[in-house]
């Protein structure tokens, strides 16, 4: 008996003692692939007073790399979907009475955005970590035949971004993430919609179109909460939701609000133990 119960007791001492060097086995870098789907809706007054909306498919990669204090983290991601005017539907235009079939008028939304983050690691108190730090974000939105136009916004922010994460366990994690621009460079088309300029090309001229914006301007919070499952110790999925607004008035107010989920594939490698 004596035998038997000292055994128990060495297998439970050698089971405590590297259970908790498991748990601190952490992926120093990771690969994600995911797709998004993004409901958006805006308006755009230097365009048109319609509201448009749009279901927008994106395919996103992210690259990370963590350590115990940092977090570098870049991401690209495009997506496309057409642009309805709920309060219009989609327009049909004759230009003859000869014309069998009308042209069926639907824009389509091109959406680009490319983002490098850095934060470092503010407190560890039990299973809550917590994150801050800058992340720069290029966003780059074209449509074609939006109110008879070409529909072009481009802005390149320096945002604050704020994280915390709860490790419920080994296998399974909630993020939530907050971020807001604090000086934001802001390129529109010209108010008259046209930026076609006999002595410069349209790109000069709607660059030259440019501002810079604070956050008193340019408003564009995003909140985020992911959730992580770990399947193995290098694959793990991750869903995903997000909401952004968008308030901006110069030359003339353009308004945005997007609803996104999504879902991605991990694949982590170069464990480090901590």
């Amino acid at each position: 008996m004596k035998t038997i119960i000292t055994a128990a007791l060495l297998l439970a001492w050698h089971l405590l003692a590297i259970s908790p060097l498991k748990a601190q086995t952490v992926a120093g870098e990771e690969i994600q692939l995911g797709y998004v789907r993004d409901y958006i809706k805006f308006r755009d007054k230097q365009v048109s007073p319609m509201l448009y909306v749009t279901n927008l498919n994106a395919i996103k990669i992210g690259y990370g790399r963590i350590t115990a204090k940092n977090q570098w983290l870049a991401s690209i991601s495009a997506g496309t979907g057409p642009l309805i005017a709920p309060s219009l539907g989609i327009r049909q235009f004759k230009f003859s009475e000869d014309q069998a079939e009308p042209l069926y008028l639907v824009p389509t939304l091109y959406r680009g955005e490319l983002s490098l983050t850095y934060r470092r690691k503010l407190a560890n108190k039990g299973i809550q970590t917590s994150w801050a730090g800058l992340q720069v974000r290029e966003s780059f939105n074209y449509a074609d035949g939006l109110a008879l136009t070409t529909w072009v916004v481009n802005t390149l922010a320096l945002d604050f971004t704020y994280q915390t994460q709860l490790q419920l366990n080994a296998s399974n994690r909630i993020v939530a993430e907050a971020s807001l621009p604090v000086l934001t460079a802001v390129s529109r088309l010209p108010y008259s919609n046209a930026i076609s300029r006999p002595e410069t090309s349209n790109a000069s001229a709607f660059l030259k179109n440019t501002s810079l914006a604070s956050l008193t301007k340019y408003l564009n919070p995003e909140l985020s909460f992911k959730y992580r499952f770990s399947i193995s110790q290098r694959l793990a999925v991750q869903a995903s939701y997000s909401y952004q607004w968008l308030h901006y008035p110069e030359p003339r107010l353009i308004r945005l609000a997007s609803h996104a989920g999504s879902l991605s594939f991990i694949y982590q490698y170069h464990f480090t133990h901590q």
